[in-house]
């Protein structure tokens, strides 16, 4: 799930103003440039004086300001400004601040001349001064309050440095200290009580929640609401004062309180009404001090409340939020638990108890569980509702969430945090449009609403439109400076524009604020990643998981997309810690969260058979994994934006973003040499539907003179051409519905030539034209019930064409060459339905694969395009179906044991042969203790025709180790493994997998020569251990023992044999081949490596160079070739370098493999790769 799905709404909710008048002189006065700031938020009744005018006028939100305006704040006002330097001020009750000057770059200087006033601002970037009749604080860069008088100065300094001084002297004032000084006398040292500063920065309880808190619900007072919500205070006031007149005590202390907050919008100065001594009138007192932001005073009244009355409620629920406002979360959460231990039938408590859950304990399901018997006794409940919805936000739930607050606004469609949360809701939908709808209306409701503005910050955000976004992130956060999660997005636009030191500056503030929220360190870890900061990125993820199981919250990741996964699992796999990244992917899997897909995608799976990859190295630890086409399409499934995503920019959520790219490579070893260029487009965008394009186009020219004996053994081949377009393409229909469109056109040409019909001479006649060409198009559509209830179908439909053209170029018959050509089209239709009930993940689906093949062999004449005639064509044609349909099963009843099962039923029929199997998949984890994961498998499975399925791939994250196994052929595996993680530095994992395969065809290494295998088997132990060193150094060791057997029929050779002649080739007795070579039962497989080891260091360098490098040792030892002759151990070493300068727009790799040169053969008489040379360069736009 991206940032912002889990945003705590109850205490924003608290501070923001429930609406703001419309009166007539509460307009925006148009000022010219240059500017030194804007009032972000207003409470009511603020004034100012804004020149040339010398009359005070009310404050309004968005109002410019310039150099010589005054401002100042009534018993109960506050203000919320942001200036042109990027500093932040809350300015307290009956205070009084002049702008003196403030610019963007150079001195500023403001005034407060008496008050409170709380400040922010940017590290390392402002110079600000702030003049006291007393003194003048100097700021450079901090979080700090000022209290003043005429005759006196108190200073907090909460982040950073503050140079307190006069003319007696000067101190020096650190974070986490506080001073004073008196005129005339030079500033002394004080004790700072709360370093965190919640208090001071001037918090209130907001008229609509205190209105909530209130609980009347007479038609008088809710109609005085609407009024108020409407902005019409004075008829407003008017009818909370008849209520206020009322016989009735309940509806007396509404009114008081109603009439008071009216006042304050209209500008006038009430005092607190004088009210009987009744559960309500202590209620109405408590809010009203709260509402004036004298939160102490308000806690204080509320404990007398309580001890008058001890049965009141009420009392209990306004005492909690103002200790939450307060920062003493703890305090809030015991005062509602002992509130709910007297009464636990207290249906207001219970929504109390839920809010504290959810926002402060990391358990939104929880919170969920406890408003449900709640709402089914009564679905009309409005805060219920409200609740109930920000619970459902908090776990992804946005469906649920959205009928809730539909139904709620039904009832109160003046309610602006109702509409906030509509638009919260249609921001994460990617409804951008309709999202800013709600915002204007919110913000039309009450402009300095904290919960719109958050949001107005994050539409910015995601339209990609930063200066705008940079201006309503500090706007939002100077109204509510204690939203911790706001400030990560504040901090994503810093970063986007280029300032990365205020970027940490926001999350040093978040993290200070919400010190438990994991979040933050993810937050941070994203960052580091993308800095190439690897420390900073494992510290941060490691810090992450640690505030996650200490909430026993929700896990939240940040960025979900196809390339890395989520970001704890990619901080190790940065450092090529690959089972330690991997541990952290499986213990954290969740069926419904498209990022452990992703995960799953990235694993890297062992390969024990020596099958090389495309560039020529070979490593045991990462092979070929069928399955990960299979993991990545259920991830885009669930999120088909992420499809696409940013390479150069940092980006912590789906928001619109256009980066096309090009770049070129080459492959340069002793045989062969490779050319390529490439060109791409990542593209995410909103309208006319939330849209996310990925498209891929790469051209290759590849000069190859590599053997050839499967046609003759006087071969060569002599290179050829590839070229591919691919495509995917995820739009979100509706919030229900969504559809992923993947395209695929392949291209391959391959030409080889042979001297065989001229003998040893150096003379090439014949030629083999290989052309290969394959189409494909795929699509997947999802829909969600509801919260982990859904339904994928899909359907796949390609063809491809095989053309081998051979020529004889001496011949002058007319019809002396030869084409066979191999023609399959193909159809996929899946469907499978997938629902979470409690901690069970139900998973049930059938499958259809259907694929027609035509060969067809003739002899021919290319120059007249005819078959010989008088010889007819050679063709055969045969069509094969496979119906599959599975059942998985996975619990995790507590959060050490997993267990998992699976069943699946096949039917195939090849050519009229019919035959139905049953597979089966079991496994269980368990981690006895903290950081000693143990998991088991048994995994019976059969390839299917295609390399993907919609069912889990993975069993309790189990997968077999990589095998060619013939397609439809079964495979065995047993598989124990145990990650331990010994300490922050040391991890290390065990592996055994017991493998029986019913059928293997895999090619000598660096030879086309087939080897084919039915039945062998493959044991393996292996082990790992991965250190992170520091100093963004990571080192991975790992060693694997493979003890494996013919258990059958074994040949290998005899595509060669065909071609050059029996005395090329190795077979088991009884296959009906002649060869001197003979396999027995239980020999060695070829090409199979009894001893593999592997040692690599990664080191990065972080922004601005960006630069990762690896050198890697492997040992290759203890294997016999398809001659059953034993080849020599070697060991090889390789470097590999990744730089990324220039903000990431530029990318830069280079691969020495065989770095040494070392010679050695793959095979009797076959030459392995020497120093190969990979290097490509790609510009990212």
């Amino acid at each position: 799930m991206k940032l912002g799905k889990t945003q705590s709404f109850c205490l924003i909710a608290l501070l923001a103003p429930f609406a703001s008048p419309h009166a007539a002189d509460a307009q925006l006065l148009k000022r010219p440039a240059p500017l030194s700031g804007q009032i972000a938020a207003t409470k009511g009744g603020e004034q100012a004086t804004l020149l040339p005018r010398k009359t005070w006028q009310r404050a309004v939100t968005q109002q410019d300001l310039k150099a010589g305006d005054v401002l100042r704040t009534n018993p109960a006002g506050t203000l919320a400004i942001v200036f042109a330097d990027g500093t932040q001020v809350r300015l307290g009750r009956n205070s009084v601040m002049v702008v003196r000057l403030v610019s963007k770059s150079g001195p500023s200087t403001l005034s407060l001349q008496r008050g409170r006033a709380w400040g922010r601002s940017p590290r390392k970037r402002s110079n600000l001064s702030i003049e006291t009749p007393s003194a003048t604080a100097a700021i450079r860069g901090t979080e700090w309050a000022i209290t003043a008088d005429d005759n006196s100065s108190q200073l907090q300094v909460f982040s950073g440095v503050v140079e307190l001084s006069n003319e007696a002297g000067s101190l020096t004032v650190e974070a986490g200290q506080a001073a004073s000084v008196l005129r005339g006398q030079a500033p002394t040292r004080t004790v700072l009580v709360n370093p965190t500063g919640r208090e001071q920065m001037l918090y209130f309880v907001n008229l609509a929640s205190g209105l909530d808190l209130i609980g009347n619900q007479s038609e008088p007072f809710l109609q005085a609401r609407q009024s108020g919500a409407e902005g019409d205070w004075e008829a407003a006031s008017r009818q909370f004062a008849d209520l206020a007149r009322s016989d009735n005590p309940a509806d007396r202390a509404a009114g008081a309180y109603g009439r008071y907050i009216a006042a304050v919008q209209l500008g006038e100065m009430p005092s607190p009404p004088s009210l009987d001594s009744t559960v309500e009138s202590y209620l109405a007192r408590s809010l009203i001090a709260a509402y004036d932001g004298d939160l102490q005073a308000a806690r204080q009244i509320a404990d007398e409340g309580l001890t008058a009355f001890p049965d009141a409620t009420s009392l209990y629920q306004a005492k909690a939020d103002v200790q939450a406002l307060l920062g003493n979360a703890d305090e809030a959460i015991t005062t509602i638990a002992q509130a709910r231990a007297a009464f636990p039938a207290d249906v207001t408590l219970a929504i109390g108890e839920a809010d504290l859950l959810r926002d402060y304990r990391g358990s939104p399901k929880a919170a969920r569980d406890l408003l449900q018997p709640i709402l089914a006794a009564d679905p009309d409940n409005f805060l219920a509702q409200k609740a109930q919805a920000k619970n459902w936000m908090a776990i992804g739930g946005l469906n649920e969430a959205d009928r809730l607050v539909t139904k709620a606004l039904t009832a109160r469609p003046y309610d602006a945090e109702l509409v906030s949360m509509r638009a919260e809701i249609l921001l994460e939908q990617n409804k951008l449009s309709a999202a800013k709808v709600e915002i204007d209306k919110a913000l039309e409701m009450d402009p300095g609403n904290a919960l719109a503005g958050n949001a107005l910050a994050q539409y910015w955000r995601r339209k990609d439109r930063q200066e705008e976004a940079l201006a309503a992130s500090l706007a939002a956060s100077a109204h509510n400076p204690d939203y911790g999660m706001g400030f990560l997005g504040l901090a994503q636009v810093q970063h986007e524009l280029g300032e990365p030191g205020l970027a940490e500056q926001q999350l040093d503030t978040a993290d200070r604020l919400d010190p438990y929220n994991p979040a933050i360190p993810l937050a941070r870890t994203g960052v580091a990643l993308h800095d190439f900061a690897a420390d900073d990125a494992i510290a941060n993820a490691r810090e992450a998981l640690d505030r996650y199981r200490a909430r026993g919250g929700e896990y939240v990741n940040l960025s979900e997309n196809r390339e890395t996964g989520s970001l704890v699992s990619q901080a190790f796999r940065f450092l090529d810690l690959e089972g330690w990244g991997r541990y952290y992917a499986d213990r954290v899997f969740d069926s419904f969260t498209p990022s452990s897909y992703f995960d799953q995608a990235i694993n890297q799976t062992p390969g024990p058979f020596l099958i090389r990859n495309p560039d020529g190295s070979y490593n045991a630890q990462q092979a070929q994994n069928f399955d990960r086409l299979s993991s990545f399409l259920q991830g885009v499934a669930l999120d088909p934006l992420s499809v696409a995503s940013s390479k150069r920019r940092l980006r912590f959520d789906n928001g619109n973003f256009v980066e096309p790219n090009i770049g070129v490579a080459m492959l340069d070893e002793n045989l062969r040499n490779q050319k390529s260029v490439s060109a791409g487009l990542d593209t995410i965008f909103d309208a006319p539907l939330p849209t996310a394009i990925w498209l891929r186009g790469n051209y290759t020219d590849v000069t190859d003179h590599r053997r050839r004996p499967d046609i003759s053994p006087f071969s060569r081949r002599r290179g050829g051409e590839s070229w591919f377009l691919s495509s995917y393409v995820g739009l979100e229909l509706t919030p229900s519905d969504s559809l992923v469109i993947n395209a695929e056109l392949n291209h391959d040409k391959g030409l080889s030539e042979t001297n065989i019909l001229a003998g040893f001479d150096n003379s090439f006649e014949l030629e083999e034209d290989r052309e290969k060409d394959r189409n494909f198009l795929f699509g997947l559509y999802n829909h969600e019930f509801g919260y982990r209830d859904q339904m994928t179908l899909a359907a796949g439909f390609g063809s491809s064409q095989l053309n081998v053209i051979t020529i004889d170029t001496t011949s002058g018959q007319p019809f002396a060459d030869q084409l066979t050509r191999d023609r399959d089209s193909f159809t996929y239709l899946s469907a499978n339905y997938a629902k979470g009930i409690g901690s069970l993940d139900v998973r049930l689906g059938a499958e259809w694969s259907d694929v027609r093949s035509n060969l067809f062999s003739a002899a021919y004449n290319f120059a007249q395009d005819l078959v010989a005639p008088g010889t007819p064509p050679a063709g055969f044609q045969f069509r094969t179906t496979e119906a599959r349909a599975y059942l998985d099963l996975r619990y995790h009843p507590v959060e050490a044991l997993v267990l998992q099962g699976q069943i699946e039923g096949v039917a195939r029929d090849i050519a009229g042969f019919s035959e139905e199997l049953l597979n089966w998949r079991l496994g269980a984890s368990y981690e006895p203790v903290e950081g000693q994961w143990l998991r088991a498998a048994y995994i019976r499975q059969s390839r299917g025709l295609f390399d993907f399925s919609f069912r889990p791939v993975a069993i309790v994250g189990l997968q077999p180790n990589s095998a060619p196994s013939f397609r439809q052929s079964r495979g065995d595996s047993l598989i124990v493994r145990w990650d331990a993680e010994w300490s922050d530095r040391l991890f290390t994992t065990v592996e055994y997998q017991d493998q029986e395969l019913e059928a293997v065809q895999y090619a000598i290494p660096d030879l086309p020569v087939d080897i084919t295998g039915f039945p062998v088997s493959v044991k393996r132990i292996s082990a790992q251990a991965n250190f992170w060193l520091g100093g963004n150094i990571g080192l991975r060791a790992a060693y694997a023992y493979t003890d494996s057997a013919i258990e059958g029929g074994f040949v290998s050779g005899d595509n060669v044999s065909q071609a050059i002649g029996p005395s090329y080739g190795c077979a088991t007795a009884g296959l009906g081949f002649n060869f001197a070579c003979i396999y027995e039962l239980g020999d060695q497989l070829p090409f199979v490596p009894g001893h593999f080891g592997r040692a690599s260091i990664v080191w990065s360098v972080p922004a601005p160079v960006r630069l990762k490098a690896t050198l890697s040792g492997s040992y290759i030892g203890g294997q016999n070739d398809d001659l059953g002759l034993p080849i020599e151990d070697v060991m090889l070493v390789d470097a590999k370098l990744e730089w990324e300068p220039l903000d990431r727009r530029l990318a830069v790799n280079l691969s020495l493999l065989n770095l040494f040169d070392k010679q050695y053969d793959s095979a009797t008489d076959v030459a392995a790769p020497r120093l190969t040379v990979v290097a490509g360069v790609r510009v990212r736009f």
